[in-house]
């Protein structure tokens, strides 16, 4: 019995001197290595600094402008006419004189203000931690699309934590803010009558 129990500890030791042998010689990705899906810390604020990572740009954009223009015309008219002599002396001298003027002023001031939030990727990493950006937000309300397309080139730094950046540190910034109906697809007639009236005013002015 005794020879039998050290018979089975041999077997047990030498099936895991094979199996540590076997482990020793594979090799295994870690998920902690530098390129591995949890590279970045998992006690770290992650960061939006590749490209396909999201980051929130806060709108906030207040734009005035104002011309003025004056105008000033003055136009006159003198004419005389000499009494009458003879039979006509009862014709006194008569004399004529007509003056006209007008000023006007014109004042034009247009001001707008436009405060939003749009989630945009990154699509360009441009070197020295520059990023290009570009975001666009579709909104429909009763009916009508609202769209808000934002592009620009942002720096790694100026991010928060929190993946946001305001507009106002985006370079080179290209904000549009458009709004028209949503025709179905049965609207055929009405979105093209739509479309003609749009590009006869954009036409006209």
């Amino acid at each position: 019995m005794a020879s039998h129990a050290v018979a089975r500890v041999v077997v047990i030791a030498a099936v895991a001197a094979v199996l540590l042998a076997a482990s020793a010689s594979c090799t295994a990705q870690s998920l902690f290595t530098e390129d591995g899906p949890f590279s970045r810390s998992l006690f770290a604020d992650v960061i939006a600094r590749d490209v396909g990572d999201i980051v929130t740009i806060v709108v906030f954009e207040d734009a005035r402008a104002s011309s003025r223009t004056s105008k000033t015309t003055d136009k006159g008219l003198e004419g005389g006419v000499g009494g009458g002599t003879g039979l006509l002396s009862f014709i006194p001298a008569a004399g004529l004189e007509l003056e006209a003027g007008s000023k006007g002023a014109e004042t034009i001031a247009q001001s707008g203000s436009l405060t939003a939030t749009v989630t945009a990727r990154i699509t360009e990493r441009l070197g020295n931690g520059f990023l290009r950006i570009e975001g666009t937000r579709r909104v429909i309300v009763n009916g009508e699309v609202q769209e808000l397309i934002v592009s620009g080139v942002i720096r790694e730094r100026d991010i928060s934590p929190d993946n946001t950046i305001p507009s106002t540190l985006v370079a080179d910034a290209e904000i549009r803010f458009a709004g028209h109906p949503e025709f179905k697809k049965s609207d055929n007639l009405l979105s093209a009558i739509w479309n003609g009236l749009v590009g006869l005013i954009q036409w006209i002015f």
